[in-house]
C-alpha cells in the first residue's frame, strides 16, 4: 500500500492512494482532534451571544402609558449567568434602560421576558419606539413599537369629532355590542329597530352591528346590496353566519357593482402601514369570520364561515362592493368590536374605514399605502 505526504496550509496530511475509505475515516478523526479542543476553548457567554432570538408577539401597536411585557424565544436555554439588557427609544432618543442577570425559566429555559413602561401617547400623537435587546453585550433584536392614543378620532389622519357629530349613521345591531362600544366612544347614530327600516335609507352610512348573523336575518344581505346601490355606503361588521347572494354574480337578481374586490388581511395595512395586520393579542383571534365562494344552482353564494383551526384561511375576511351611483357595501369580518380593547389598530381601523365612506375618498384598492391619502373631514 502506497502513501503519498503532501502539506496545505501548514497541514501535513497523509493520503491513501488504494483506500480512499481509509483516508475519509483517518481525516474525520484528525478534523475531531482539532475540533474538540478549540471549541473547549470558547467561553459559554461567546455560545450566548451568537444565540438567535425572535419576539412571540407578531404585534406591534399598543396604548399608551401601560405597562407591557415583551417575551423573546431564544435558540438555545438560557444561562443563569446570562446577562440581559434592553433600552427603549423615541425616535432615536434613548428614554429608558436597563440590565440584569437572566433568572432561567425551568418550564420554557429558551424564553427571554423583559417589562417596559410605555410612554403617554398625546391625542392626535402617534409615538414610534424601537425596543433594542442585548444578550451578554451584543444586540440580539431590534423591535420597532407603535403607541398609539386611545381616542382614533383625535388623529390626524381620521375624520375629526366636530364632523363626526354631523354625520349620519344608521345602526342596525340585533347583537346590541357595537351599539354598546359607540355610546361609550360618543360615535353618534340612529338606531334601526327592524330590517324593513333600511329600505327608507337612500344616503347616509348604514352600519350592521358586528355577530348578526343572516341565518336569523335571511333577507339582510339583499337589502344591504339594495341600499348600496342607492347610494349608501354599508359596512357590516363581521357577520356570524348564514350565506349572501353577490351582487352582479350569475343567477344573482341584485344590482351589478361597477367593482367588486376580496382581500385578506393585507387590506389592513392598506389603510395604515403602521397596523398589525397578523394578530392583535394573545388569544390571537384577528378576523372573526370570512366570505367564502359557493356555487349553488341559483349562483355563485358567499357563504359566511366562523374563522376558526377548522377553516384555516379558506374565504376571505374582506368584502367590498362599489356601485357605480357612489355607494358601496363593505362585509369586513375583523373581530373590531371584539378586540376594541385589546390592541390599537381595531378602534384606529373603523375610524379609517369610516373617514373613507363619509369623506367619499377612494376605495383600499385604489390608495397606496406610500401615497398620502385624500384629507379627511376635519
Amino acid at each position: 500500500m502506497r502513501f503519498v505526504s503532501t502539506n496545505l496550509a501548514g497541514w501535513d496530511l497523509i493520503r491513501s492512494t488504494d483506500h480512499p475509505s481509509r483516508v475519509r475515516r483517518f481525516s474525520c478523526c484528525c478534523l475531531l482532534a482539532v475540533a474538540v479542543p478549540l471549541m473547549l476553548l470558547v467561553p459559554p457567554s461567546a455560545v450566548a451571544q451568537q444565540r438567535h432570538v425572535v419576539p412571540r408577539e407578531p404585534w406591534g401597536c399598543y396604548f399608551g402609558g401601560q405597562s407591557v411585557t415583551l417575551n423573546y424565544l431564544t435558540a438555545a436555554p438560557i444561562r443563569s449567568d446570562d446577562r440581559l439588557a434592553w433600552t427603549v427609544a423615541v425616535r432615536d432618543q434613548v428614554v429608558a434602560r436597563r440590565e440584569t442577570t437572566v433568572q432561567p425559566d425551568r418550564d420554557e429555559p429558551e424564553r427571554l421576558s423583559i417589562e417596559i413602561e410605555l410612554p403617554v401617547a398625546k391625542p392626535g400623537v402617534v409615538l414610534p419606539l424601537t425596543v433594542v435587546v442585548s444578550l451578554n453585550g451584543r444586540e440580539v433584536h431590534r423591535k420597532p413599537l407603535w403607541v398609539f392614543p386611545d381616542d382614533p378620532f383625535a388623529d390626524s389622519r381620521t375624520i375629526s369629532r366636530p364632523a363626526l357629530d354631523q354625520a349620519d349613521i344608521a345602526l342596525f345591531d340585533p347583537e346590541k355590542k357595537t351599539a354598546e362600544q359607540f355610546e361609550q366612544w360618543k360615535i353618534p347614530f340612529a338606531g334601526l329597530r327592524n330590517v324593513d327600516a333600511i329600505t327608507a335609507l337612500d344616503e347616509g352610512v348604514l352600519i350592521i352591528g358586528e355577530g348578526v348573523s343572516f341565518r336569523d336575518y335571511r333577507a339582510l344581505p339583499a337589502i344591504m346590496a339594495e341600499a348600496a346601490a342607492r347610494g349608501v355606503a354599508v359596512i357590516c361588521l363581521a357577520p356570524s353566519g348564514g350565506a349572501m347572494a353577490i351582487p352582479g354574480a350569475e343567477g344573482s337578481e341584485l344590482p351589478p357593482p361597477g367593482r367588486l374586490s376580496l382581500r385578506r388581511n393585507d387590506v389592513i395595512r392598506q389603510f395604515d402601514e403602521r397596523f398589525d395586520s397578523e394578530s392583535w393579542s394573545s388569544d390571537g383571534r384577528l378576523v372573526a369570520s370570512r366570505i367564502r365562494l359557493t356555487g349553488e344552482r341559483t349562483g355563485i353564494t358567499g357563504e359566511v364561515s366562523i374563522d376558526d383551526e377548522s377553516t384555516g384561511e379558506r374565504g376571505w375576511p374582506w368584502f367590498e362592493a362599489e356601485f357605480p351611483g357612489g355607494g358601496r357595501l363593505v362585509v369586513c369580518g375583523f373581530a373590531i368590536i371584539d378586540q376594541w380593547d385589546s390592541n390599537p389598530t381595531p378602534r384606529y381601523l373603523l375610524a379609517h374605514l369610516l373617514t373613507r365612506v363619509l369623506d367619499g375618498t377612494e376605495s383600499v384598492n385604489d390608495v397606496s399605502r406610500t401615497s398620502p391619502a385624500k384629507g379627511p373631514l376635519r
